[in-house]
């Protein structure tokens, strides 16, 4: 009979636990660090501790060394895998946090410092680590760039985790960097970049899955909102939903849902695709998709003139940047909270000095226009009408038709 994927899993884990003179639990910690999901390995566990005989034989077989398995050998097995899991698990946590600051980037230097020697041109060599490993720290790396708006840097970083998985025959992982890079693409505004790249993904069948599907739907869904063809958008997004239980992807896609159903003037449908989002958000503790929840909520409510509704969201994402977001995030929410507060003329003052420091960061060319428009509005509700033409210009100049 031939092997089940969870005895094979089970075989190898069991033989690097005896290998290695290792705890099950520490041997299981290094195999989820070379590719197996937090799932798999329930999965396992379940298994294990199960009173079927052919689940049984799990635990009974120790077969002595080590077959490879997701690139997992004795050769690759170092004195370093605890530290550099323990600093991925810490750099992950920190993403999903909000955090992409110089604290994470040191981390980052130091995980690649475990896995990497540089060469006289700049060129990483191998140290330790197998490939998987190797190439999920250098995600990590183009994800810090990627969330600090370095879109060819991000593209860079991935690229280079592309060919070592593609040299080690990894094709999930060939998907993942494909996935990362055309979402640096994406943030470009290079989106028929993105759907030639994803369909040429489609159609490689080395790698089959829900998830690598659920993926590329949602990219397609993204690249179609921004191309602003809103119906195609809703298909794919709908689709990646379909294919997914992973509830940090599920709080992407709604959101992305929302502003589909917003752009199509669906408002109810809009809010509802959003609070779902943040309900998955909040599960994953994904704050940076909530702060941008609440800010999006504060805008339908602004739109829909219920200002006390508005200020409420407004002020919830504003507490929350303050503690996970960026400047961006943080200036943004501030720039509303001051906006439904308006009293006096001078208050307009506030807003344009909150707006100057706004445009000066790397911000999209929407939202740059949609702050202009709010100071324009404010100075000319106030009959600041020299403030209100300058502002209304440049809600122009930046709009993306």
């Amino acid at each position: 009979m031939d092997e089940t994927f969870n005895q094979k899993v089970g075989r190898n884990t069991l033989a690097l636990r005896n290998e290695r003179g290792l705890s099950t639990d520490h041997a299981w910690k290094l195999l989820r660090g070379y590719g197996f999901s937090k799932a798999t390995m329930n999965r396992i566990e379940l298994a294990r501790n199960s009173n079927d005989p052919e689940a049984n034989k799990i635990e009974e077989d120790k077969i002595s060394g080590i077959a490879e398995f997701h690139n997992v050998t004795p050769e690759s097995i170092t004195e370093t895998d605890e530290a550099v899991n323990g600093l991925i698990e810490k750099i992950e946590v920190a993403y999903k946090r909000g955090k992409k600051d110089e604290q994470v980037l040191q981390m980052l230097d130091k995980l690649l410092t475990q896995l990497f020697y540089v060469d006289d041109k700049g060129k990483l060599i191998k140290k330790n680590g197998a490939p998987r490993i190797r190439v999920r720290a250098l995600l990590l790396r183009g994800k810090y760039e990627f969330l600090n708006g370095n879109h060819p840097e991000s593209i860079d970083w991935s690229s280079r985790a592309l060919e070592i998985a593609t040299a080690a025959k990894d094709y999930e992982m060939v998907h993942m960097c494909r996935s990362n890079i055309a979402n640096a693409h994406l943030e470009q505004g290079e989106c028929f970049t993105v759907i030639q790249f994803i369909n040429d993904d489609e159609q490689d069948k080395t790698y089959e899955s829900d998830e690598k599907h659920s993926m590329n739907y949602l990219l397609l869904g993204s690249a179609y909102n921004k191309l602003k063809d809103w119906n195609l958008a809703i298909r794919h997004i709908q689709l990646s939903i379909e294919k997914t239980y992973n509830k940090s992807r599920l709080s992407r896609a709604y959101q992305l849902l929302s502003r589909a159903y917003r752009n199509k003037n669906m408002i109810n449908e809009a809010i509802e695709q959003l609070n779902q989002a943040m309900e998955y958000a909040q599960e994953v503790n994904d704050n940076l998709t909530q702060i941008y929840g609440y800010e999006t909520l504060g805008e339908i409510f602004l739109t829909q003139g219920d200002l006390d509704k508005a200020l409420s969201r407004f002020l919830q994402g504003h507490s929350l940047a303050k503690s996970y977001g960026s400047s961006k995030e943080i200036l943004l929410l501030e720039f509303f909270v001051t906006y439904c507060n308006l009293n006096v003329p001078e208050d307009v003052d506030t807003l344009v000095t909150i707006a100057t420091q706004y445009e000066s960061l790397n911000v999209a060319k929407t939202y740059k226009s949609t702050i202009s428009t709010y100071v324009a509005r404010a100075a000319r509700s106030y009959r600041r009408f020299d403030v209100a033409l300058e502002y209304y210009e440049k809600a122009i100049s930046t709009a993306e038709f």
